[in-house]
Protein backbone atom coordinates (compact mmCIF):
# COMPACT_ATOMS: atom_id res chain seq x y z
CA UNK A 1 0.00 0.00 0.00
CA UNK A 2 1.33 3.23 -0.94
CA UNK A 3 0.90 6.07 1.89
CA UNK A 4 0.20 9.64 0.28
CA UNK A 5 2.70 11.84 2.27
CA UNK A 6 2.02 14.65 0.94
CA UNK A 7 -1.95 14.80 2.31
CA UNK A 8 -3.43 18.07 3.87
CA UNK A 9 -6.70 18.41 5.34
CA UNK A 10 -9.00 21.35 3.29
CA UNK A 11 -10.55 23.94 4.69
CA UNK A 12 -13.97 22.25 4.27
CA UNK A 13 -12.14 19.08 6.16
CA UNK A 14 -10.47 20.88 9.01
CA UNK A 15 -14.36 22.48 9.67
CA UNK A 16 -16.45 19.48 9.61
CA UNK A 17 -13.45 17.91 11.78
CA UNK A 18 -14.48 20.64 14.36
CA UNK A 19 -18.10 20.19 13.70
CA UNK A 20 -17.33 16.27 14.89
CA UNK A 21 -15.43 17.38 17.80
CA UNK A 22 -18.75 19.58 19.00
CA UNK A 23 -16.72 22.42 18.74
CA UNK A 24 -16.99 26.06 16.18
CA UNK A 25 -14.10 26.15 13.95
CA UNK A 26 -12.46 29.90 13.92
CA UNK A 27 -9.15 30.43 12.09
CA UNK A 28 -8.21 33.07 14.17
CA UNK A 29 -9.28 31.45 17.25
CA UNK A 30 -7.60 28.52 16.62
CA UNK A 31 -3.93 29.41 16.15
CA UNK A 32 -0.98 27.27 17.95
CA UNK A 33 -0.82 28.01 21.44
CA UNK A 34 -0.55 25.80 24.83
CA UNK A 35 -3.91 26.45 25.38
CA UNK A 36 -5.36 25.31 22.23
CA UNK A 37 -3.33 22.25 21.87
CA UNK A 38 -5.14 20.83 25.41
CA UNK A 39 -8.03 22.10 24.50
CA UNK A 40 -7.80 20.21 21.33
CA UNK A 41 -6.82 16.78 23.19
CA UNK A 42 -9.09 16.92 25.92
CA UNK A 43 -12.08 17.10 23.45
CA UNK A 44 -10.23 14.41 21.04
CA UNK A 45 -10.32 12.03 23.39
CA UNK A 46 -14.29 12.70 24.67
CA UNK A 47 -15.79 12.69 21.57
CA UNK A 48 -13.35 10.44 19.26
CA UNK A 49 -12.86 6.92 20.94
CA UNK A 50 -10.13 4.35 20.38
CA UNK A 51 -11.68 1.19 18.95
CA UNK A 52 -10.32 -1.70 16.81
CA UNK A 53 -13.59 -2.85 15.25
CA UNK A 54 -12.55 -2.66 12.24
CA UNK A 55 -9.64 -5.35 12.59
CA UNK A 56 -12.53 -7.85 14.25
CA UNK A 57 -15.08 -7.12 11.06
CA UNK A 58 -12.09 -7.96 8.50
CA UNK A 59 -11.98 -4.20 7.24
CA UNK A 60 -8.75 -3.32 5.93
CA UNK A 61 -7.21 -0.26 7.74
CA UNK A 62 -5.74 2.35 5.16
CA UNK A 63 -3.56 5.22 6.81
CA UNK A 64 -3.86 7.19 4.04
CA UNK A 65 -5.39 10.81 5.18
CA UNK A 66 -8.09 10.97 3.40
CA UNK A 67 -9.79 7.32 4.52
CA UNK A 68 -8.85 8.60 7.83
CA UNK A 69 -11.14 11.62 7.48
CA UNK A 70 -14.00 9.49 5.99
CA UNK A 71 -13.87 6.82 8.09
CA UNK A 72 -13.17 9.15 11.23
CA UNK A 73 -15.13 12.13 10.67
CA UNK A 74 -17.79 11.25 7.75
CA UNK A 75 -18.78 7.87 9.02
CA UNK A 76 -18.27 8.88 13.31
CA UNK A 77 -16.26 6.08 13.79
CA UNK A 78 -13.09 5.94 16.10
CA UNK A 79 -9.58 3.60 15.57
CA UNK A 80 -6.81 2.98 16.80
CA UNK A 81 -3.34 5.03 17.41
CA UNK A 82 -1.99 4.63 13.65
CA UNK A 83 -5.35 5.84 12.49
CA UNK A 84 -6.96 8.48 15.66
CA UNK A 85 -2.92 10.08 16.11
CA UNK A 86 -2.63 9.98 12.45
CA UNK A 87 -5.39 12.24 11.33
CA UNK A 88 -5.06 14.30 14.63
CA UNK A 89 -1.23 14.85 13.15
CA UNK A 90 -3.08 16.04 9.83
CA UNK A 91 -5.51 18.52 12.10
CA UNK A 92 -2.59 19.98 13.87
CA UNK A 93 -0.61 20.65 10.82
CA UNK A 94 -3.52 22.42 8.91
CA UNK A 95 -3.71 24.29 12.38
CA UNK A 96 -0.43 25.37 12.10
CA UNK A 97 1.48 23.34 14.27
CA UNK A 98 5.12 22.25 13.69
CA UNK A 99 4.52 18.23 14.25
CA UNK A 100 7.60 15.20 14.39
CA UNK A 101 5.76 12.00 14.62
CA UNK A 102 7.19 9.25 17.06
CA UNK A 103 6.98 5.12 17.31
CA UNK A 104 6.64 4.32 20.60
CA UNK A 105 7.59 0.51 22.26
CA UNK A 106 5.28 -0.14 25.80
CA UNK A 107 6.87 -0.65 28.69
CA UNK A 108 5.05 -4.19 30.30
CA UNK A 109 7.39 -5.37 33.49
CA UNK A 110 8.44 -9.03 33.00
CA UNK A 111 7.12 -8.93 28.98
CA UNK A 112 10.39 -8.23 27.54
CA UNK A 113 11.05 -5.75 25.08
CA UNK A 114 7.76 -4.95 22.85
CA UNK A 115 7.69 -4.17 19.33
CA UNK A 116 7.14 -0.11 18.69
CA UNK A 117 3.37 -0.06 17.79
CA UNK A 118 2.03 3.23 19.44
CA UNK A 119 1.87 6.65 17.24
CA UNK A 120 3.19 9.53 19.51
CA UNK A 121 3.43 13.31 18.38
CA UNK A 122 5.95 16.17 19.53
CA UNK A 123 4.54 19.40 18.66
CA UNK A 124 6.84 22.85 19.00
CA UNK A 125 5.69 26.16 19.38
CA UNK A 126 6.98 29.23 21.03
CA UNK A 127 10.39 27.77 22.20
CA UNK A 128 8.61 24.80 24.08
CA UNK A 129 7.91 20.74 22.55
CA UNK A 130 4.49 19.09 24.09
CA UNK A 131 4.03 15.52 23.96
CA UNK A 132 0.41 14.78 22.62
CA UNK A 133 -1.58 11.44 22.22
CA UNK A 134 -5.36 10.86 21.57
CA UNK A 135 -5.67 7.01 21.31
CA UNK A 136 -4.71 5.14 24.14
CA UNK A 137 -7.01 2.22 25.77
CA UNK A 138 -5.51 2.66 29.72
CA UNK A 139 -5.80 5.87 31.52
CA UNK A 140 -2.97 8.39 29.72
CA UNK A 141 -2.47 12.00 29.86
CA UNK A 142 -5.94 13.93 29.13
CA UNK A 143 -3.86 16.75 28.01
CA UNK A 144 -0.38 17.74 26.01
CA UNK A 145 2.71 17.44 28.37
CA UNK A 146 5.30 19.59 28.01
CA UNK A 147 8.54 17.33 26.61
CA UNK A 148 10.77 18.05 29.44
CA UNK A 149 12.80 15.95 31.74
CA UNK A 150 12.21 15.14 35.17
CA UNK A 151 9.58 17.51 35.87
CA UNK A 152 6.02 15.57 37.22
CA UNK A 153 2.52 17.24 35.64
CA UNK A 154 -0.53 16.62 36.51
CA UNK A 155 -4.02 16.17 34.38
CA UNK A 156 -6.19 16.55 37.53
CA UNK A 157 -6.53 12.04 36.92
CA UNK A 158 -2.82 10.95 37.15
CA UNK A 159 0.69 12.01 37.69
CA UNK A 160 2.99 12.00 34.48
CA UNK A 161 6.76 12.18 33.65
CA UNK A 162 9.73 12.18 31.29
CA UNK A 163 13.03 10.77 32.15
CA UNK A 164 15.97 9.97 29.92
CA UNK A 165 16.71 6.04 29.22
CA UNK A 166 19.87 4.43 27.83
CA UNK A 167 18.17 1.78 25.82
CA UNK A 168 14.31 3.40 25.35
CA UNK A 169 15.92 7.08 24.94
CA UNK A 170 12.97 8.62 26.92
CA UNK A 171 10.78 6.83 28.59
CA UNK A 172 6.93 8.57 29.86
CA UNK A 173 5.72 7.08 33.92
CA UNK A 174 2.46 7.68 35.37
CA UNK A 175 1.23 7.85 38.90
CA UNK A 176 -1.94 6.83 39.66
CA UNK A 177 -4.01 7.77 42.79
CA UNK A 178 -2.51 5.20 45.50
CA UNK A 179 -0.04 3.96 43.13
CA UNK A 180 4.06 3.75 42.85
CA UNK A 181 5.51 5.14 39.51
CA UNK A 182 5.12 3.27 36.48
CA UNK A 183 6.42 3.31 33.19
CA UNK A 184 4.01 3.62 29.93
CA UNK A 185 6.15 3.31 26.73
CA UNK A 186 10.01 4.37 25.66
CA UNK A 187 10.65 6.46 22.41
CA UNK A 188 13.82 7.70 20.50
CA UNK A 189 13.71 11.16 19.14
CA UNK A 190 13.81 9.54 15.48
CA UNK A 191 11.14 10.98 13.35
CA UNK A 192 8.56 9.06 11.58
CA UNK A 193 7.09 9.27 8.20
CA UNK A 194 3.69 8.43 7.45
CA UNK A 195 4.99 5.01 5.73
CA UNK A 196 6.85 3.74 9.00
CA UNK A 197 3.87 3.16 10.16
CA UNK A 198 2.86 0.48 7.43
CA UNK A 199 4.66 -2.43 9.09
CA UNK A 200 3.48 -1.68 12.75
CA UNK A 201 -0.20 -0.77 11.53
CA UNK A 202 0.11 -4.52 9.26
CA UNK A 203 1.55 -6.42 12.42
CA UNK A 204 -1.42 -4.95 14.62
CA UNK A 205 -3.76 -5.66 12.07
CA UNK A 206 -2.94 -9.70 11.23
CA UNK A 207 -0.40 -10.54 13.11
CA UNK A 208 -1.99 -13.62 15.63
CA UNK A 209 0.29 -12.35 18.08
CA UNK A 210 -1.43 -8.80 17.84
CA UNK A 211 -3.79 -7.81 20.94
CA UNK A 212 -6.42 -6.38 18.51
CA UNK A 213 -7.56 -9.56 16.48
CA UNK A 214 -9.25 -11.26 18.89
CA UNK A 215 -11.90 -9.22 20.49
CA UNK A 216 -12.98 -5.40 20.84
CA UNK A 217 -10.96 -2.92 22.67
CA UNK A 218 -12.51 0.18 23.51
CA UNK A 219 -12.01 3.48 24.92
CA UNK A 220 -13.39 7.19 25.53
CA UNK A 221 -12.71 9.86 28.02
CA UNK A 222 -15.21 12.14 28.89
CA UNK A 223 -14.35 14.90 31.69
CA UNK A 224 -13.12 12.83 34.36
CA UNK A 225 -14.87 9.69 33.21
CA UNK A 226 -12.51 6.96 31.34
CA UNK A 227 -15.16 4.06 29.58
CA UNK A 228 -13.64 1.13 28.13
CA UNK A 229 -15.04 -2.09 26.70
CA UNK A 230 -12.32 -5.05 26.93
CA UNK A 231 -13.87 -8.29 25.18
CA UNK A 232 -17.22 -8.91 26.85
CA UNK A 233 -16.54 -6.35 30.37
CA UNK A 234 -18.02 -2.96 30.34
CA UNK A 235 -16.07 -0.70 32.83
CA UNK A 236 -16.48 3.23 33.83
CA UNK A 237 -14.39 5.32 35.61
CA UNK A 238 -14.89 8.52 37.21
CA UNK A 239 -11.15 10.11 38.42
CA UNK A 240 -9.85 6.03 38.63
CA UNK A 241 -12.73 5.01 40.73
CA UNK A 242 -14.69 1.88 39.30
CA UNK A 243 -18.51 3.14 39.50
CA UNK A 244 -19.49 0.43 36.83
CA UNK A 245 -18.83 -2.79 35.67
CA UNK A 246 -20.74 -4.92 33.15
CA UNK A 247 -20.80 -8.27 31.56
CA UNK A 248 -21.92 -7.82 27.91
CA UNK A 249 -24.03 -11.03 27.26
CA UNK A 250 -25.21 -10.18 23.49
CA UNK A 251 -25.01 -8.86 20.27
CA UNK A 252 -28.02 -6.61 20.92
CA UNK A 253 -25.98 -5.91 24.28
CA UNK A 254 -22.86 -4.45 22.88
CA UNK A 255 -24.82 -2.54 19.97
CA UNK A 256 -26.49 -0.72 22.85
CA UNK A 257 -23.17 0.29 24.36
CA UNK A 258 -20.87 1.38 21.19
CA UNK A 259 -23.97 3.64 19.77
CA UNK A 260 -24.64 4.88 23.95
CA UNK A 261 -21.29 5.25 25.34
CA UNK A 262 -18.59 5.39 21.70
CA UNK A 263 -21.48 7.14 19.21
CA UNK A 264 -20.96 4.10 17.00
CA UNK A 265 -23.65 2.45 15.28
CA UNK A 266 -23.45 -1.29 14.43
CA UNK A 267 -25.84 -4.10 13.38
CA UNK A 268 -26.66 -7.88 15.76
CA UNK A 269 -24.84 -9.90 13.40
CA UNK A 270 -22.08 -7.28 13.17
CA UNK A 271 -21.86 -7.33 16.99
CA UNK A 272 -22.01 -11.04 17.26
CA UNK A 273 -19.30 -11.39 14.58
CA UNK A 274 -17.01 -9.17 16.82
CA UNK A 275 -17.92 -11.05 19.91
CA UNK A 276 -17.63 -14.59 18.81
CA UNK A 277 -14.02 -14.96 20.07
CA UNK A 278 -14.88 -13.34 23.66
CA UNK A 279 -14.73 -14.76 26.77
Amino acid sequence: MTIDESFVLTEEQVRNYFTRLEIVYDKDKWKPSEENLTILQNIHIAMIPYENLSILMKETISLNGNDLYDKIIVNHRGGYCFEVNGLFTHLLKALGYQVTVYNCRFIYENQGVQIRRHRIMKVDFEQMSYITDVSFRNESPRYALRFVCDEVQSDGIAEYKFTQDEYYGYVMWQKLTGQSWKKVFGFEESPQSETDFFLPNYFCETHPQSPFVDEPHMSICPENEHITIAGRKFVSSKKNIIVETRTINSGEEFCHFCKAYFGIVIDKKTAETILSNSN
